[in-house]
């Protein structure tokens, strides 16, 4: 199950969601998809490491195609 958080905003990329990396907790690392019209986000799963995360967001790109790769959190 996933967590879905509602945002009243336009995506920057017009037809695609995208897939996100960024930070959650001092030691946690979450991969998140964002609907293509920005209106929604799920949260999918969370890593120790930034590697990890990026990787697994890497691996879900075809999975929800057409999908990009989005913002990614600094180290």
């Amino acid at each position: 199950m996933s967590n879905v958080l509602p945002f009243k905003r336009q995506s920057h990329s017009a037809g695609h969601g995208e897939l996100h990396v960024w930070r959650s907790c001092a030691d946690e690392w979450t991969v998140g998809h964002e609907s293509a019209s920005g209106g929604s986000w799920g949260v999918f799963e969370r890593y120790p490491t930034r590697e990890q995360a990026v990787a697994r967001a890497l691996e879900l790109l075809p999975v929800y195609a057409p999908c990009r790769l989005g913002r990614i959190g600094e180290p």
